[in-house]
């Protein structure tokens, strides 16, 4: 092998590796608002697929945070630029899940909201409703809590 060639091939090798390496971290503000008490805490999770969205246990980042008031600013920070989805769970007796109600129907018995402003059907908001693009910038995401 000459030595151009040798010298290609390591540079083929090497780039992909420090091209990752470069990736730009940004961060992700979360405000959330319309908590109706300071009760328990406010679980803040982001996802970044539609296979984990919106299992808490596997959210990608997973915040607790102990309520003060009606409303609450969390920042991710560190994040890959791409696809995500926030889900903001009031967990009033801080059991760290959503509890719910089954009859008449199904639905929540504490707040919770989703980006985007995502509504809850006959089940939980769905990920093409919540998702949006975290760009090389960072993001900023208005959540308002609601009540069923």
């Amino acid at each position: 092998m000459t030595l151009s060639r040798l010298a290609v091939a390591l540079l083929a090798l090497v780039l992909p590796f420090d091209a990752r390496a470069e990736a730009p971290k940004v961060n992700l503000v979360v405000s959330t608002v319309g908590f109706h008490n300071s009760t328990g805490q406010a679980l803040v999770a982001v996802f970044d697929s539609k296979d984990s969205w919106p299992k808490l246990d596997r959210a990608l980042r997973l915040e607790k945070v102990k309520l003060t008031g009606g409303k609450l600013d969390v920042t991710f920070r560190d994040l890959p630029p791409g696809i995500y989805a926030v889900e903001v769970i009031h967990d009033e007796n801080s059991n760290g899940k959503l509890d719910m109600r089954w009859l008449p129907y199904p639905k929540p018995k504490e707040g919770a909201g989703a980006s985007n402003g995502a509504q809850p059907g006959m089940g939980p908001p769905a990920w093409s409703d919540a998702r949006f693009r975290l760009t090389d910038k960072g993001g900023f995401v208005p959540i308002e809590v609601k009540y069923w």
